[in-house]
């Protein structure tokens, strides 16, 4: 594993590290439909992100910035009864 091999200073370093190693990255690939989909990490393999697939990288951009903007409004629990 490659982020092993990172020569870190201190322990704030190390958890940073650690929460940037599972944290969710996203990418845009070429699928075998219309032209491009967006894809997520859940570590070690790389899925696509909902049903998604559009004829540009532009227009894949668009896609993610929108599902991206409808997770951030989500409801959060206020209290558990």
């Amino acid at each position: 594993m490659a982020w092993l091999n990172l020569k870190l200073k201190g322990e704030n370093e190390m958890k940073e590290a650690w929460k940037n190693f599972w944290k969710p990255k996203y990418r845009i690939v070429t699928d075998r439909y219309v032209g491009y989909e967006v894809q997520v990490r859940c570590w070690p393999f790389w899925t696509q992100l909902s049903l998604n697939s559009n004829s540009s990288i532009e227009d894949a951009e668009k896609w993610f910035l929108q599902y991206k903007e409808k997770q951030s409004r989500k409801i959060e629990v206020v209290k558990y009864l």
